[in-house]
């Protein structure tokens, strides 16, 4: 299993859901809480009330807005400063400009050695700004029209076979001691890079390093590549290739292109246990000796049946000197000896070799079951022989327990991307539930949430003017409506609305009823939801059927791994079992030998039978000896050229790749101490049609 961590993405798939929630966000704030935006997440040093220093996290996440060919335009940093202790002043180091506080009033100042100091009287601060530094990864997008290189301003609206391809350059290095010599590391990014698809527009899409999604209408590219790992490692690329670019390709009608969204990110190898990468060192020293005691064995194998091929030839010599016999048959003892003294060799590495395997074996499982704990999903101790059970369980029938785990979970993160989209809490439980309702009803999750957003809108811009005691009802539609029956509340609110919708489109405020109606009636839908009584238990539902479409596809790529290397593993033990037989048969092989030498005098009378034998033990050595080598090429050189010098390396490299990773935790300046993460999103401009 390669050492990538199989963790459980709830949050991607949460991130599939909400796609068009800051469509919604913008709509709901839009009415409410105009010009505020909630940023990624930092932290700093925190001074308490006496004055004690503890160091704390300071996450980034910074956005890079670039043109249609990947060229940096601008750069934002948003910073969350998460205040543990509820300390009145915050030290903070940061290279941003421009700094602005995005989510509250707290202000700052520069103190003597130039890092700022926030007035944070115990909340936590949340701010942006800007900066002019450069990446540490590079994207480059390159279009071609039928096999020509052509602008993306160009390629708008043309027809063809079209290209585009992304490249990453990685060009965050740090310098580190390798086998005594100075080495230059990169740290270890994973690039995510992804983009819709109209499907009327592109037709036979194709991706490399990536894969597809097609729901009918659009299709989906995602696109991976680990930008300077190869170098990193030193594995030659004929071994294993990791990618550093994607390309897609497609029969394209009037190019048109939204966006492409990219996340850079280096916390994947952050999580890595180098310890875990002790046991392939030692299963590559068991791969070596048994290489040895194989060649031992090999040529063994092949001076018998040299010997013995020489002896059919002489029979005739053989019944005309029985003496001669005699020596060759001392020489045919000695060797049978030999082979299976080389036999006994190979034979003391079997439980060094199966145990070694069984380990790497246990480590994977061990991996599996970590990293499902540490993303809260419990399940039983995984062996080798209950993990596809237990595994498959937890996707088909999770215990009442994993049930409420999975719930959590994407209950969890679907709150933080609605905090994150700036949706109001209030809209929280209303949000899931008429998702999961429109869901059940069987429409697209693009048609819901279109539809949602435009009811949050309403509902914010009707929870507005409700509550804008600057805007007067219309006397002319109140009347009318009171006049037909309605209550004086519900007459009253229409009337402000009509007022305020006759101010935006210069309508008179009667003809604006209808829609004051719908907006109202969009409202009343969502504090419906928020108030149903089954909300929680639909909401449930939703969230278990989140956590487990995304848990799907790490478990079944962790079941197939495994299934890999548990094929490998009982091949191992046959192969062992295979070389203990052979070791007990040369016990007797060799008893024979000596039984023929003692004999030797006596095959005087019985020549004739002797040279029939020979012929067989011939047969029999040559198929012995071909049946050694073919397995030496296929399994065991193999074997020893996977686990030997070349992996050996790249662990060490690995080890010290995950050690530079672990040391990037920032981009814009952190304090000294301080703990921290930083992830990258790069936003290219749209190629539209004029």
């Amino acid at each position: 299993m390669r050492n990538q961590k199989m963790w459980i993405k709830i949050g991607s798939c949460a991130v599939a859901l909400l796609l068009a929630i800051t469509g919604v966000a913008a709509a709901a704030i839009g009415a409410t809480d105009a010009g505020k935006n909630t940023p990624d997440i930092s932290a700093a040093t925190e001074k308490s009330d006496k004055g004690a220093q503890t160091p704390i996290e300071k996450n980034e996440t910074v956005y890079v807005l670039a043109g249609a060919d990947g060229s940096v335009k601008k750069v934002i940093v948003s910073d969350w400063i998460k205040n543990n202790r509820a300390a009145k002043e915050i030290t903070d180091r940061t290279d941003l400009s421009e700094l602005q506080n995005v989510k509250g009033d707290e202000s700052y100042v520069l103190n003597a050695d130039h890092a700022t100091v926030w007035n944070a009287e115990g909340k936590d601060l949340y701010y942006q700004g800007t900066i002019q530094k450069e990446l540490p990864v590079d994207l480059k997008l390159t279009y071609r029209l039928n096999g020509e290189a052509i602008s993306p301003e160009k390629l708008a609206g043309k027809s063809g076979k079209v290209s585009i391809r992304i490249d990453y350059t990685n060009r965050q290095f740090s310098e580190v001691l390798i086998d005594g010599k100075t080495e230059k590391i990169a740290v270890p990014f994973v690039m995510l890079s992804g983009m819709l698809l109209d499907g009327e527009r592109f037709t036979n899409v194709q991706v490399s390093n990536g894969r597809l999604i097609n729901d009918g209408d659009r299709v989906a590219v995602i696109g991976f590549a680990l930008p300077g790992l190869q170098e990193n490692l030193k594995i030659g690329r004929d071994k294993l290739e990791l990618p550093d670019y994607v390309e897609i390709t497609a029969d394209v009608k009037e190019f048109a292109l939204s966006t492409v969204m990219t996340l850079a990110t280096n916390s994947l190898f952050n999580e890595i246990d180098t310890s875990k990468l002790n046991d392939l060192d030692n299963l590559g020293k068991q791969a070596e000796e048994l290489s040895g005691a194989m060649t031992k064995l090999i040529d063994g194998s092949s001076a018998l049946y040299g010997g013995l091929t020489q002896l059919l030839a002489k029979s005739g010599e053989l019944i005309a000197g029985i003496d001669r016999l005699g020596q060759g048959a001392d020489t045919l003892a000695t060797g049978t000896k030999a082979l299976s003294e080389g036999l006994k060799t190979l034979v003391s590495k079997n439980d060094d070799l199966n145990g070694g395997a069984r380990q790497v074996f246990d480590a994977l499982l061990g991996t599996v079951s970590a990293e499902l704990a540490e993303n809260g999903v419990s399940c039983e101790k995984l062996t080798a022989e209950n993990y596809r059970q237990v595994l498959g369980k937890l996707l088909t029938a999770p215990s009442e327990a994993q049930k409420a785990q999975l719930i959590a979970i994407a209950g969890h993160e679907l709150d933080e991307k609605l905090k994150a989209a700036n949706v109001p809490e209030s809209y929280f439980t209303a949000v899931k539930k008429l998702l999961f309702d429109r869901l059940q009803a069987g429409e697209t999750q693009e048609d819901a949430m279109r539809e949602i957003s435009a009811q949050l809108q309403n509902a914010g811009v009707v929870s507005a003017v409700a509550g804008n005691t600057a805007i007067a009802p219309d006397a002319a539609v109140f009347s009318a409506l009171t006049g037909a029956g309605l209550d004086q509340q519900t007459a009253g609110l229409l009337a402000k609305l009509c007022t305020y919708l006759s101010g935006a489109n210069q309508h008179q405020p009667i003809e604006n009823l209808d829609t004051a109606k719908a907006m109202a009636a969009d409202a009343a839908a969502v504090q419906a939801a928020a108030s149903d009584p089954h909300a929680a238990e639909k909401i449930n539902a939703l969230c278990l059927q989140v956590s487990l479409t995304a848990l799907k596809p790490t478990v079944e790529q962790a079941i197939a791994q495994l299934d890999g290397y548990q094929t490998f593993y009982q091949g191992l033990l046959a192969y062992t079992n295979g070389v203990q037989q052979a070791y007990d048969g040369s016990a007797q092989v060799s008893a024979g030998a000596d039984q023929l030498a003692a004999g030797a005098k006596e095959l005087k009378n019985g020549s004739a039978a002797l040279v029939g034998g020979v012929q067989q033990l011939s047969d029999g050595s040559k198929k012995l000896a071909d049946g050694l080598k073919e397995f030496n090429e296929k399994g065991i050189r193999k074997l020893t050229e996977l686990a030997g010098g070349e992996l050996a390396g790249a662990v060490t490299r690995l080890k010290a790749t995950i050690d530079v990773s672990k040391a990037y935790q920032n981009f814009a300046g952190m304090p000294e101490g301080a703990a921290g993460s930083v992830k990258f999103i790069y936003k290219t401009d749209e190629i539209a049609v004029k």
